[in-house]
């Protein structure tokens, strides 16, 4: 079975900056998304695990890794509990997405 992404807008806005910030990320970032695509779940070699940190604003959903040199990012998503689509919803660094570098432009 294959999946759908779903991007939301501020994940597209993430993936833009991330791209003009950090392009060596990117084609680690586009092997993961085509493992989501294909098998709806991430190698444990991204390190997959729900969010669960107390008053944390994704919790409950996935977060993800991909490790490229020095920079970690990290890829927030939520499978849908019965289609086969997934919905991406953030992605940067954890600096950037959990302590408040990502600044609104």
């Amino acid at each position: 079975m294959r999946y759908r992404l779903k991007p939301t807008e501020k994940f597209k806005s993430d993936f833009r900056r991330l791209k003009m910030e950090h392009p060596e990320m990117i084609p680690e970032l586009k092997e993961a998304f085509q493992e989501l695509i294909d098998e709806g779940t991430l190698p444990s070699g991204y390190v997959p695990h729900v969010l669960g940190n107390r008053g944390g604003l994704y919790n409950g959903r996935m977060d993800a890794h991909i490790w490229e040199g020095r920079v970690d990012v990290v890829l927030v998503y939520q499978p849908h509990a019965s289609q086969p689509s997934i919905l991406l919803l953030r992605c940067g660094t954890h600096g950037e997405l959990f302590q408040g570098g990502f600044h609104e432009r």
